[in-house]
C-alpha cells in the first residue's frame, strides 16, 4: 500500500508533468500564431501532451501557482519546431483505390482522436492529424535534380542514331500537341510564358529589415484619421434581399474545393486542396468542425495566421524590391 509520503511524492511528479506539459502548449500555440509548423515526426507527442492536458485540467486548476515547477528547457522545445513541413507525396488523381483507402484511414484517426474533444482542440489539430496520416500513408516528396533525373531516365538505355532521331521527332510531336492544349485553354497565360523574363534569386535581408519593409508598407499613420463624408457622395438603394447568416452547405463548400487548383501550394498545415478534392468523407469532417465554430462563434488561431513566401520578380534578385510576398493560408 502506498503510504502517505509517497502518495505526495507521486502527486507532486504528476504536478510537474502537467505544469511542463501546459507550458508546451502555450509555446506551440505561440509558434502555430506566429506562422512556424511542426515537424510530422513529433506530432504523436504533441497530441499525446494536448490529450494529457485536457484529461487532467480539473487536477491543475487544483494546485495553486507555488506549486508548479516547470524546468524544461527552450532548447528542448525547439527540436520541435520546423518552418516548413515536407510535401507529401500524394498518388495520381487517377489512383482511386488509393485514395478511397486514404479517405477511410482519415475519417477513423479523426473519430478516434478529437471526435470527444471541444472544438477549439478540433479547430487547432485536425490538420495536424490528416497531414501526420498521409505523410505516414505515402512519405514525403524526394527532389532530385535536374540531372540526376535525367540520368536516372537515360540510366541502362543505349540508343542507336535511328532511334534517337524516332525519340527527337516523338518528342517534338508531344510537345506540340501540349503546346497546343495550352493554348487553347488558356492564350492568355500561353502568350504571356513566351514573353516572361526568368526569374530566380534569394532574399537575403536582415530580419530587422524585413520587419521595417512589412511596417511601412502595411501601416498608415493616418488610419484614426476620420475622412469624412464628400459632398457628391451616391448612396446605394437598401438590400433586396435578406443577408444569409447560416452556415455554409456542404454544397457550397464543395463548389469551392473543386474549383481550387489541385497544385496550389499548401498552409502551414501542409495539407493542400487535393486531399479535399479525392477524399469526399474527410470534407465531410472538416465541414462539421466548420459548422460548429461557425454556430459557436470560434476562430482557431490556425486559421488567423499564414505563411510569407517572397517569390522573385526577376533574375538573380536579392534585394527586398525585387521580391513580391505572397501569403499561404491553411
Amino acid at each position: 500500500m502506498l503510504t502517505q509520503e509517497s502518495r505526495k511524492d507521486t502527486a507532486e511528479h504528476q504536478r510537474i508533468n502537467l505544469s511542463k506539459w501546459t507550458l508546451w502548449q502555450n509555446r506551440l500555440q505561440q509558434t502555430i500564431f506566429a506562422g512556424h509548423s511542426i515537424q510530422s515526426k513529433h506530432l504523436v507527442k504533441i497530441q499525446s501532451a494536448l490529450k494529457l492536458i485536457s484529461e487532467n485540467q480539473s487536477q491543475v486548476q487544483n494546485h495553486s501557482a507555488e506549486e508548479i515547477h516547470a524546468e524544461e528547457s527552450d532548447e528542448e522545445f525547439r527540436q520541435l519546431i520546423n518552418t516548413k513541413r515536407q510535401k507529401i507525396n500524394f498518388p495520381p488523381a487517377s489512383a482511386k483505390e488509393k485514395w478511397e483507402a486514404l479517405d477511410s484511414k482519415i475519417v477513423l484517426q479523426l473519430d478516434k482522436l478529437i471526435e470527444k474533444s471541444t472544438l477549439e482542440h478540433k479547430l487547432t489539430t485536425f490538420g495536424d492529424i490528416i497531414y501526420q496520416t498521409c505523410i505516414n500513408t505515402f512519405g514525403d516528396k524526394q527532389h532530385q535534380a535536374k540531372r540526376e533525373r535525367t540520368l536516372a531516365r537515360f540510366e541502362g538505355e543505349t540508343f542507336s542514331t535511328e532511334q534517337s532521331r524516332a525519340e527527337s521527332a516523338r518528342k517534338r510531336r508531344s510537345q506540340k500537341k501540349k503546346n497546343q492544349e495550352r493554348f487553347y485553354k488558356d492564350p492568355f497565360q500561353f502568350a504571356r510564358q513566351l514573353f516572361q523574363q526568368p526569374r530566380s534569386g534569394f532574399l537575403s535581408v536582415q530580419k530587422e529589415q524585413l520587419e521595417t519593409h512589412l511596417r511601412k508598407t502595411y501601416s498608415d499613420p493616418n488610419r484614426e484619421i476620420p475622412l469624412g463624408e464628400p459632398a457628391d457622395l451616391v448612396w446605394p438603394a437598401g438590400p433586396r434581399e435578406e443577408f444569409k447568416s447560416k452556415p455554409p452547405s456542404l454544397k457550397e463548400i464543395n463548389a469551392v474545393v473543386q474549383k481550387a487548383r489541385a497544385k496550389s501550394a499548401p498552409g502551414s498545415n501542409g495539407v493542400p486542396y487535393l486531399l479535399y478534392k479525392s477524399c469526399p468523407n474527410v470534407l465531410k469532417q472538416i465541414h462539421k468542425i466548420l459548422r460548429g465554430a461557425w454556430s459557436n462563434l470560434k476562430i482557431s488561431e490556425q486559421r488567423i495566421s499564414a505563411d510569407g513566401v517572397y517569390i522573385p520578380k526577376e533574375q538573380n534578385s536579392t534585394e527586398i524590391n525585387q521580391f513580391r510576398p505572397i501569403l499561404l493560408l491553411s
